[in-house]
Order: C-alpha cells, then sequence, then structure tokens
C-alpha cells in the first residue's frame, strides 16, 4: 500500500564547528559542470522523508544518491511484508468451527481479565464466569490437554491455537445452544465463547499480531509474549514514535481515561497523509449524520466537513481487540481507522457500534506513545 508522505521534516541540522570549517574548505566558487541529479523524494513516512531532506544537503556524488534510493526502497519493502504478516494473523483470528447446525466462522471477541457483568445473573456472577461454566470449561481443557491454558485465556491472553481448539471442544461437547430467534449461528457460537470467557484483550492480541508481523524478516525484532501487558516497551529494544510518524507494525499504547477504566494497545497496519478516498469517506460519514436533527449530530456535521478540507491529515489504521463494554456482538478482533487533524488537535474515531466522535485524543484516551524495535529506526 502506498503511503504518500507529507510537508517537510521540522527540525533543524546542527553543525558542529569543526565539520562547518570542513565543509567551507570543500567549498568552491567555481559550480560543477554536470552537478549530480537529486533522486526523487521517497514515496514513504515522514521519518525517512526528513533523513532524505537532510541527506539530499550533503549528496555530492551520483553513488550516494542511489544509496539513499536503496534504502527508501528496503523501507518501503519492510513495510508491505509486516502488513502481508498482519493480514495473514487477524484472518487467522476468525477461525471456522464445526457445528451441528453447519459451519460459522467467528472473530474472536474481547475479554479481559474478570470479564464484564452479563445481562443472564445465571452466566456471570460480579463479571467473572460462575462456577457451572468454569467446571464444563476445565472438563473440556482437560479432556483436550489444555488444562494449564484455562488462566491464559481466561485473562485474554492465550493464543489464537488455544481459543480455537477450546472453543471447537465446547461445541464438540454440546455446550453451544441452537440458535433461536434473532441470533445467527456465528453470533450464537461468539455469545457461548464469552459466557465461557473465551477472547483476547487489546494487550493480548496486539502482542501475538506484532510478534507474528516480523515472523521470518530481517532483522529480527523483539517477541511480545501473549501474557504481555506491553508495559515497559522503552526497555524492551523499543524507541518512542509519534503517532504522526508511525509505519505499518508500530505498537501504540493509550492510557486509561480515567482510574476506573483500562487503556488501550494496538498495531499499526497503515498510516499515510489523507488521499482523496479518505476525505470523501469522512463526507460520506458527515452526510449519514446529516438526517439527524440532534443538535450534537449538526455539530459533527460540521466538524467532519470541516475536518475533510484541512490540507493535512493523518489517517491510521489499527489492528487490535477492541472492548465490548459486556456486549458479546460487538468489538473483539477488528481494524479501525483512525484521522488525526494535528493543525487544530482533533481525532476522528468510531466506537465500537459504530458511531463518530471527534475529540480531543484517539479513542477517547490520552496518547503514552507509539513503540518500534530499536533495530528498525
Amino acid at each position: 500500500m502506498t503511503n504518500p508522505i507529507g510537508p517537510a521534516f521540522s527540525g533543524a541540522r546542527t553543525v558542529s564547528p569543526d565539520e562547518d570549517e570542513r565543509s567551507f574548505a570543500r567549498c568552491d566558487s567555481t559550480p560543477p559542470k554536470n552537478p549530480p541529479r537529486l533522486p526523487d523524494a521517497p514515496d514513504v513516512d515522514h521519518e525517512l522523508f526528513a533523513r532524505y531532506a537532510m541527506s539530499a544537503q550533503l549528496i555530492d556524488s551520483p553513488t550516494q544518491s542511489f544509496v539513499l534510493q536503496a534504502a527508501a526502497e528496503s523501507h518501503r519493502a519492510h513495510d508491505v511484508d509486516v502488513q502481508r504478516l498482519l493480514d495473514a494473523f487477524r484472518a487467522r483470528a476468525s477461525a471456522v468451527y464445526r457445528t451441528p447446525w453447519g459451519s460459522a466462522q467467528v472473530a474472536v471477541p474481547f475479554r479481559i481479565h474478570g470479564g464484564y457483568p452479563n445481562e443472564d445473573p445465571a452466566q456471570y456472577h460480579e463479571g467473572r464466569v460462575v462456577a457451572p461454566n468454569l467446571q464444563r470449561l476445565f472438563a473440556v481443557a482437560a479432556k483436550l490437554g489444555m488444562a494449564g491454558a484455562i488462566c491464559r485465556v481466561q485473562d485474554g491472553r492465550g493464543t489464537l491455537e488455544e481459543v480455537r481448539r477450546l472453543t471447537q471442544g465446547l461445541i464438540d461437547g454440546g455446550c453451544l445452544p441452537a440458535p433461536a430467534g434473532d441470533l445467527t449461528l456465528e453470533q450464537c457460537v461468539r455469545k457461548m465463547m464469552f459466557d465461557f470467557g473465551i477472547g483476547l484483550d487489546c494487550a493480548g492480541y496486539s502482542g501475538l499480531a506484532f510478534t507474528a508481523s516480523r515472523a521470518g524478516l530481517d532483522p529480527p525484532a523483539p517477541a511480545l509474549l501473549p501474557q504481555d501487558a506491553l508495559i515497559g516497551l522503552g526497555s524492551r529494544g523499543f524507541e518512542r514514535v509519534d503517532l504522526d510518524r508511525t509505519r505499518p507494525g508500530d505498537v501504540v499504547v493509550l492510557e486509561p481515561a480515567d482510574r476506573r477504566e483500562y487503556g488501550h494497545t494496538g498495531v499499526v497496519y497503515d498510516a499515510h497523509d489523507a488521499q482523496p478516498g479518505d476525505r470523501a469517506w469522512l463526507l460520506e460519514q458527515a452526510r449519514a449524520l446529516e438526517c439527524r436533527t440532534a443538535r450534537a449530530s449538526r455539530q459533527m456535521v460540521v466538524a467532519l466537513r470541516e475536518i475533510a478540507q484541512l490540507p493535512r491529515l493523518r489517517v491510521m489504521s489499527i489492528d487490535s481487540s477492541w472492548g465490548s463494554k459486556g456486549n458479546p456482538q460487538t468489538g473483539g478482533v477488528e481494524r479501525r481507522t483512525w484521522v488525526h487533524d494535528a493543525a487544530h488537535g482533533r481525532w476522528v474515531w468510531l466506537d465500537r457500534d459504530g458511531g463518530l466522535f471527534v475529540t480531543p485524543t484517539p479513542y477517547g484516551h490520552p496518547v503514552q506513545s507509539a513503540y518500534r524495535p530499536r533495530n528498525e529506526m
């Protein structure tokens, strides 16, 4: 996927006195007869563009320009490989299950330590899976030789294979009710997973996805285990990156909005400056809201139209397991879009029900940072 660059970088290059004297000594008032042509600016992210601009001041031979162009191509190829692996991993997170009523492909739902209270008091008590369901889950796990995986899965930090095997084991053990009412077969499987405490939280999915996105790539990146909370990345082989300078595979960490809530983590699938299609999407969202008469909706329409016309917008696609607020049919493993209007400090994002928000922070959470493996900087 093409990631067009934006305006030039900010910040000046610092030159030491010694370097300045050497540069002056090389100067010649007579311009060269055939000055080397600089390569076209690489079609990549802001950081590489900044390095390009800085290097361009020093290029004095065709060889250096070829080296710069080769570096840009290598950078772009790495991003494409990371996206390919993220796509493959997200596809694996939607497993196909065999049921007495046919096959069902279901994305992993959201699950966090302690769970959420369910509307059915027979299934949950104070946010935890009740004893009957937990006993059946342990019985299935023991039969599959997976007793050691129960705690990880209940905490939302299991592997995709553990989630898949336990879910299929529950179905084979007769724990899936027949589809009834308005629920589809896929929704029934998802609700069963939710009722038995099977799923992934944001850190669980993001750690697995990050590790999968570097599988076999050179240079190797630090592995993030399923049980990782994705904290302290700065001391674990990662460097901080501004959100507007992210690349595919970077880990985004958001802080809790308040003490009663959790933070959020995700993996960047794509990041680019807004293209006509992105602006058309914003205007389409504005038209969809225009029919509403609520004052807040009218304000949102105005904001979206204004943002869509701005010259500089950053668009990010984020892979994660998103919160569900106790609804088994929302959230879970998805790819969502964020749009950043840096000039006015606004973020556009969608919630679990498809509702649109414009807030000062992405996903309504304060930003800690984005992180990238140090050997990929």
